[in-house]
């Protein structure tokens, strides 16, 4: 089976016992320097602790791992944000044995997410200073979401007052 995805194996120490090829093309490592070595060795220094606590966790309840996000280290030294997904593996007598899991590089996703929070925050600063256009923002169901400055002037209703209203309730009024 081909995946684009790091399939992965710990013990209960969280030390790799298995990891897929896919390793070399997504962090750079071959195989065989991660079997044997504890999973937060690989692991961006400020997202060591995060994931000690979630692995702990994960042992205490035997639960699955579903969609936590962790930064990694590149071979290069790069970081590579990488969401895992994985269950326990379980011994006949009922004990924790490990983990089975996969791994996907979402890196590119979580920049174009940042990218996009940025620019959202580029333009509300934008719109909120402009002294002469009001500016608004709707949802679907006509709710105010954006209300700038100008509006505050324009309806005399304050951000607080307009957020979370209908449009035609806060312009004509009952």
């Amino acid at each position: 089976t081909t995946t684009a995805d790091i399939v992965w194996e710990t013990d209960e120490k969280a030390r790799f016992t298995y990891i897929s090829p896919q390793v070399e093309v997504i962090l750079g490592y071959r195989q065989e320097d991660l079997i044997g070595r504890v999973v937060f060795d690989f692991l961006a220094p400020d997202s060591v602790e995060g994931n000690r606590e979630a692995f702990r966790e994960a042992v205490r309840e035997n639960h699955r791992i579903m969609g936590h996000d962790s930064e990694w280290m590149h071979q290069s030294g790069t970081i590579v944000i990488l969401e895992s997904r994985a269950i326990p593996k379980i011994r006949p007598d009922g004990t924790l044995a490990g983990f089975r899991g996969i791994d996907r590089d979402i890196t590119q996703r979580k920049r174009v997410e940042e990218a996009l929070l940025e620019s959202e925050e580029r333009f509300r600063i934008l719109l909120q200073d402009i002294p002469s256009v009001a500016v608004q923002g709707y949802r679907m169901d006509g709710t105010t979401h954006y209300w700038n400055r100008a509006s505050e002037i324009l309806y005399g209703y304050s951000q607080e007052e307009a957020i979370g209203k209908n449009l035609v309730d806060l312009i004509i009024p009952s």
